[in-house]
């Protein structure tokens, strides 16, 4: 089998806003060092700032034509790991191959401007995905039909809900020139249930077709029914990495829950 991904030993770290007070700066001091950092004068002395993991030696590969489900708690490390794949972010240590033409659907309605109108937007986001003017003004009514908010598409996205702006983003992406990987991090579960179901058959059919799918959610749901393997993240580690049931076992055991019977893992109801 083909590695259209390859992540070898991950590692991403980031500075805290917080700075590490010196224990002989007295309280006279340190007001003086917030007033001077509100005027924009830094001391001269450089302060020591806490590191936060938010990836530790993080390896896999994602086989071509597989869907890879991400899954863990808020702040383990899911959206971090699906913006260094896409390259938004680099990493502190390690290295990403990714072999093919990439879309992304990371946060919702990332890149748009809430003061242009949802039509507008469209063009946005088409822009950022690759697409020319000329193939969205070709694919601007595929796109409008799927996402059902013509009806909303000369009013500014400022006004639009956050499961309105998911199904505009989803549906831009979707409609690129059949991406041979395609990101997707927690967006569709802003979506009613009824464009949920329409979400996931359509990755279904782009899966069937080659689409190789990183797909970061809570919901075991769509894992269960979508993903191939799963890696389950736990505090930046890789907790599990293997078939989708073992990892969401796993998951289940460590937040207390009873893992779901399998007629009970609707994708759109987990």
């Amino acid at each position: 089998m083909e590695s259209v991904i390859l992540v070898e030993g991950i590692t991403k770290c980031y500075r805290s806003g917080e700075h590490v007070i010196p224990p002989h700066r007295m309280l006279k001091n340190e007001i003086e060092h917030i007033v001077r950092r509100c005027c924009g004068k830094h001391s001269a002395v450089r302060e020591s700032h806490r590191k936060f993991e938010a990836l530790k030696d993080i390896s896999f590969s994602v086989q071509k034509g597989e869907c890879l489900g991400i899954l863990g708690k808020n702040g383990s490390g899911k959206s971090t790991l699906i913006r260094i794949i896409a390259g938004l972010t680099k990493p502190s240590a390690g290295s990403v191959t990714v072999h093919g033409e990439t879309g992304i659907l990371a946060g919702v309605g990332l890149g748009m401007h809430p003061e242009l109108t949802g039509r507008e937007n469209i063009y946005i986001s088409g822009g950022i995905m690759g697409l020319s003017k000329r193939t969205i003004d070709e694919r601007m009514d595929a796109i409008i039909e799927f996402s059902e908010l013509e009806h909303v598409l000369a009013t500014p996205i400022k006004f639009y809900s956050n499961g309105m702006r998911a199904r505009l983003s989803f549906s831009v992406s979707i409609h690129l020139d059949h991406p041979d990987i395609l990101l997707i991090d927690e967006v569709l579960a802003a979506g009613d249930l009824a464009f949920q179901q329409k979400c996931l058959e359509r990755m279904e059919t782009l899966i069937k077709g080659g689409t190789t799918i990183v797909l970061a959610t809570h919901s075991i749901g769509y894992l269960s029914h979508l993903a191939d393997n799963c890696i389950y993240l736990r505090e930046g580690r890789l907790a599990e990495w293997g078939k989708t049931n073992i990892a969401i076992a796993a998951y289940c055991r460590d937040i207390r829950i009873q893992l779901p019977k399998k007629e009970a893992l609707s994708p759109v109801h987990l």
